[in-house]
């Protein structure tokens, strides 16, 4: 038995997508309900929302669609305090499936309207600020030109003046657009640091797992799990024997180690290393000629 909700959601997850068994996706299932109402291992709330999102896929099969959706709303609630937004997305998906199978016409067109907000809510909101510039704008020009129309009118004789004027407003133009140029070029500079240390932030979690990995910390298989979640879905999915520790050991090779770099780290034999992948290389029913690593990391695309 697992004590990872992470890893016992994994492999429920592998029983119900990828070689479909509902008796077993339930022996994992409630694994993980034990894991939860004992506070093993402290799980996160993400953890328990994706736990919740495949219980709730395990009773969609069921076409048990009243528990499902009340196993989505558990996911939901966790996952509030995480907004997770691809995660968020796959939860609308399923309860939208479920109403419209329960034919709930009304609550399907409920998440629908959450799903397409949350999916487009950027680019939305993006969209609206610069129809409002461009309208705010419009509406000046507009109201200018009338001003500008009506003191023609009443001073046609004083030609000269509204020349000096209407000069005045072009040079107020020509200032604002300069001033919005800079105002753009300064937002796109703020959105360029702000993905710079994203992409730090990516980097630190990875550098993080090698440096598990490097240590033979007993949670690198846990954290590995975590971070790139579809190695091990895949791997279930061609050998559902796979043990425990031919997970870690595959993660080592995805991540990119050597046999000298896990024969260190792992405190084995250089030899013990290349018997352990030939036994590897059977389990996956692999020729001697395949290379693990370049197979290992065509499964899943990261």
């Amino acid at each position: 038995m697992y004590e990872s909700l992470s890893t016992t959601s994994q492999i429920a997850n592998h029983y119900i997508e990828y070689q479909p068994s509902q008796h077993e996706a339930k022996t994992y299932l409630d694994q993980g309900v034990d894991i939860i109402s004992k506070n093993k291992h402290e799980p996160n709330s993400y953890q328990i929302s994706v736990f919740y999102y495949y219980y709730a896929q395990y009773f969609f099969k069921e076409k048990n669609y009243e528990k499902a959706i009340l196993y989505l709303d558990k996911a939901l609630e966790y996952n509030k305090k995480l907004t997770t937004i691809e995660h968020s997305k796959n939860i609308y998906k399923l309860l939208i499936e479920c109403y419209k199978n329960s034919g709930n016409v009304e609550k399907e067109k409920e998440y629908l309207e959450h799903y397409i907000k949350l999916k487009d809510s950027l680019e939305n909101s993006q969209t609206k600020g610069a129809e409002l510039s461009i309208k705010t704008i419009e509406k000046e020009k507009t109201e200018e030109n009338k001003t500008l129309k009506k003191k023609i009118l009443i001073y046609i004789s004083i030609v000269v003046s509204l020349g000096l004027i209407l000069l005045a407003y072009l040079y107020y133009q020509n200032n604002k657009k300069k001033k919005l140029i800079l105002e753009s070029k300064e937002i796109i500079s703020r959105k360029e640091d702000e993905t710079k240390i994203l992409e730090k932030r990516i980097s630190g979690v990875h550098e993080d797992l090698i440096q598990l990995a490097k240590n033979n910390d007993i949670s690198f298989l846990e954290k590995f799990h975590e971070v790139y979640p579809n190695v091990s879905q895949k791997l279930l999915a061609i050998n559902p024997d796979l043990t425990k520790d031919n997970l870690a050991f595959c993660a080592l090779i995805w991540l990119g180690f050597s046999s000298k770099d896990i024969a260190e780290f792992t405190f084995m034999q250089h030899r013990s290393v290349q018997i352990k992948k030939g036994r590897l290389r059977k389990k996956l029913n692999l020729g001697s000629d395949v290379d693990l690593y370049q197979f290992l990391k065509s499964l899943v695309d990261n």
